[in-house]
């Protein structure tokens, strides 16, 4: 047997036994003989040389200035090693069983539960295991991978740096803040009370020392926010609005900009999420400066669609008062608008297509509160297109109606609401 080879097979009894104690307990029968399968193999190196200890790099394993790489064993042990912040791996003689068990079972935490302890190595200590250590691996080297337990390796780093003003390692982990945002869950965001602290905090700092990369990161992460699929309850909202906070009104009247030129931008659901994200008096000033910059946007001028769905968005605000804010500064917009170029709006389309908006909107909605926003919008429409006999209009009005009464029923509450209004 080579020396390489005695490697080889210490490294697929250690794959094993990690495996089987991800999987069973540790007085499981397979465990247990994992576990001595280990042992042995470990006794039959030492009997042919010492000491044993594995290295790992950015992607290999290193055995006496040797690299191990291009298998799957050498990969599996090398991940491993990454996502448990392993630089290097030592075993000694006199190493016992009750060792052994103790560092699988502390190897098969959790990133995230090994970094709250302070690392590998402290858990190696607390549980008075000294045949084995292992030293830390830098994790910025780690940054540039692509693993699974990136943005764990990356919420750490970020709090350590915040906690130690670091300035230098705030840079680099700006420079791959965007890379970043697209691994973690918006539960990242407003789950956790020391990652929102961690985040703001790091906000602030780029706000002060580079306002540019402050701009970028801020913006790509609001954008992220107002795309979440599932809407954070009120602790939630109150994480969230901590982020906005660092915010200024320019940045956010951009990102609106953005958000409803782009054609996947940010629907109904989302727009209700955003208008709770600011102080009442904050959407006064966005509301203005949102106007002004989208007279400015050729896609808005050439694409009167975009109208339609803004107004429709504005007018599904929950909140009455701030849907009101933004439907007069969108209103008085539309009065004063030049297009120049030759292009015009055809305005009963502009109406036309707005009315339908509103439609689909009463269609779809299930909320309570939201209806009344939505049956107030299409009152005024309603009104206006009796006085214009528009025809089709209240016929489509009609069916609407019809299926909404169809699809709930008379008693649940949704349609009661439509009988109040109806009444009227």
């Amino acid at each position: 047997m080579d020396e390489f080879e005695i490697y080889d097979n210490f490294l697929k009894g250690l794959r094993t036994a990690i495996t089987n104690a991800s999987v069973y307990f540790k007085e499981h029968p397979i465990f247990e003989k994992s576990v001595q399968e280990l042992k042995a193999r470990i006794d039959e190196f030492f009997a042919v040389k010492k000491p044993l200890i594995i290295g790992v790099t950015y992607n290999s394993l290193m055995v006496e200035d040797e690299y191990l790489q291009d298998s799957q064993l050498y990969d599996e042990i090398t991940a491993l090693f990454h996502r448990r912040r392993i630089k290097t791996l030592e075993i000694k003689e006199g190493v016992t069983i009750q060792d052994l068990i103790g560092f699988l079972m502390a190897v098969n935490l959790s990133t995230k539960e090994i970094l709250s302890q302070g690392g590998l190595h402290i858990l190696l200590k607390q549980a008075g295991i000294s045949a084995i250590e292992v030293s830390e691996l830098d994790y910025s080297e780690l940054l540039k991978g692509e693993g699974a337990e990136y943005k764990d390796i990356w919420l750490h780093l970020l709090k350590r740096s915040v906690e130690g003003h670091d300035a230098q390692r705030l840079d680099e982990l700006a420079g791959s803040f965007i890379k970043a945002l697209k691994k973690l869950n918006p539960e990242d965001f407003w789950g956790d009370s020391e990652a929102t602290s961690t985040i703001k905090s790091f906000f602030t700092y780029l706000k002060d020392k580079n306002s540019s990369v402050f701009s970028s990161c801020a913006r790509a992460f609001a954008v992220s926010v107002l795309h979440i699929k599932h809407l954070p309850k009120d602790v939630g909202v109150k994480r969230l609005k901590e982020f906005f906070e660092v915010l200024g009104i320019e940045d956010i009247s951009d990102i609106l900009v953005e958000e409803f030129c782009s054609p996947s931008g940010i629907g109904a659901l989302n727009f209700n999420l955003f208008t709770q994200l600011l102080d009442s008096e904050l959407h006064e000033q966005v509301a203005s400066s949102f106007t002004k910059k989208i007279i400015k946007e050729d896609s808005f001028k050439n694409n009167p669609q975009i109208i339609n769905k803004i107004r429709a968005l504005f007018a599904s605000a929950s909140d009455e008062t701030i849907s009101a804010v933004y439907q007069h500064n969108l209103s008085s917009m539309l009065e004063t608008i030049s297009l120049g170029e030759g292009v015009s709006f055809d305005s009963e389309q502009i109406v036309d297509n707005y009315r339908l908006l509103l439609f689909d909107l009463l269609i779809f909605e299930l909320n309570s509160h939201r209806l009344d926003s939505i049956m107030e919008a299409i009152e005024a429409e309603f009104s206006a297109a009796m006085r214009d006999k528009r025809l089709e209009y209240i016929r489509n009005f009609s069916k609407i109606i019809d299926r909404k009464y169809e699809e709930l029923g008379r008693q649940d509450s949704l349609t009661e609401k439509l009988d109040i209004w109806l009444s009227k």
